[in-house]
């Protein structure tokens, strides 16, 4: 069973187009998401301008324990050049398989031109440690 027979859906986002643009890796990234499991096979992004994952949990009114089984990983985002990239994992509840990432990239991406961003293209990179739940669907870190 791969990671693509999960539904994928956006369940919150909130984008300061001026705060995605990173000009300089100086910059950090200001975006941070945050992916929930919603249903058996559903899992949700939730993506806002936060100084943490767990704040993108409360941001959205979701309960924000790590020790929570449906909140099950995090990263950021950012615009590079007009390049759209997804990267990272989160220190509370870890990352997401790559193409979990490359699914929910591909959303983001049709969501952009909502809050007045243009991305002509997109890089996903598959976080090294991922949260256990992607285990269940084959799903592989960057490393393998």
């Amino acid at each position: 069973m791969g990671s693509e027979s999960l539904e994928y859906r956006i369940g919150g986002l909130e984008i300061d187009p001026a705060k995605l643009r990173v000009n300089d890796d100086r910059n950090r990234p200001s975006h941070k998401y945050v992916v929930r499991q919603e249903g058996d096979r559903t899992v949700a992004l939730y993506g806002c301008v936060a100084p943490g994952h767990r704040a993108v949990f409360e941001h959205y009114g979701l309960d924000s324990d790590r020790d929570n089984q449906k909140n099950i990983g995090g990263g950021f985002f950012l615009m590079k050049d007009n390049r759209f990239i997804m990267n990272g994992d989160s220190g509370d509840y870890l990352g997401i398989s790559k193409s979990a990432a490359k699914a929910f990239s591909l959303l983001l991406l049709h969501e952009l031109p909502k809050h007045s961003v243009t991305a002509t293209e997109h890089t996903v990179y598959g976080a090294l440690l991922i949260n256990p739940f992607w285990s269940r669907f084959n799903a592989q870190s960057a490393k393998e």
